[in-house]
């Protein structure tokens, strides 16, 4: 089943998401965005922002650091490349969740993501077990998802795109091996948050229809969390899709 294959292996799946670059957690930035696009000095850098949001979502990591050499690059100024190249080396460095270092330098970036992209804007909210805050119907084109979390569990927000002619109920998607239904689905962005914070994402949405989804344990608490780093245990809950997490919207152009 997709649950499984997603959960049983939550321990790397979980911290994965927590240090992929671009899902940084308790960062909270100013600026609303335009929804006008970039400016013309930071188109480079805007796609590339994108890209490195796409690259954190596979298991490539030669294709991960090739973006982040990329996303240096692009910045268009010397301001803007130091603090890109403060939030890869604190990156780097992490050995686990995000820490403060790297939750200030990346907040930095995305402030400059926020106020100078102009991506169109998606504010969701996490509560113990919904989301708030999905319209039914989304914009194409690039996005940024500000997913606050007012639970008291962890939660992500993973968005996949059902791929063309895939129109199965979620309930019988979720029941299908991961082989079967890797073929039918495409992850696309996914942000991941501890209660009480908020993190980001950006996503290229292409027109098509999507599912907003958690697959986070339940009974992920801060307690639970900072115990399974530090022993490698696995969480025993059933992902909180099993709980009603899930949304379904459509991208349209």
């Amino acid at each position: 089943m997709i649950i499984s294959d997603r959960c049983v292996p939550a321990g790397q799946r979980v911290i994965r998401s927590v240090t992929a670059l671009g899902l940084a957690a308790g960062l909270v930035l100013a600026g609303c965005g335009d929804d006008e696009g970039a400016s013309k000095e930071y188109e480079q850098f805007c796609a590339a922002e994108l890209a490195i949001e796409r690259a954190s979502m596979g298991d490539d990591e030669a294709a991960l650091g090739t973006a982040m050499d990329n996303l240096v690059a692009a910045a268009p100024n010397d301001d803007t490349r130091q603090k890109v190249q403060a939030t890869i080396d604190a990156f780097m460095a992490l050995q686990g969740p995000p820490d403060e270092a790297f939750n200030a330098a990346y907040g930095e970036v995305m402030a400059i993501v926020k106020d100078e992209c102009g991506f169109h804007q998606v504010s969701v909210t996490a509560e113990d077990y919904k989301f708030s805050g999905v319209d039914r119907r989304i914009d194409s084109g690039p996005t940024m998802f500000t997913f606050d979390n007012d639970g008291t569990e962890y939660h992500e927000l993973l968005v996949l795109r059902r791929n063309d002619g895939v129109d199965q109920p979620v309930e019988e998607l979720l029941a299908l091996d991961e082989e079967t239904v890797s073929s039918m689905i495409t992850d696309t962005g996914a942000a991941f948050a501890g209660p009480g914070t908020t993190s980001y994402t950006a996503i290229d949405l292409q027109p098509g229809k999507y599912i907003a989804i958690c697959f986070i344990p339940t009974g992920l608490t801060t307690q639970v969390f900072d115990e399974m780093m530090a022993t490698g245990a696995e969480p025993q809950g059933q992902p909180h899709a099993m709980n009603g997490m899930i949304a379904e919207f459509e991208v349209t152009s």
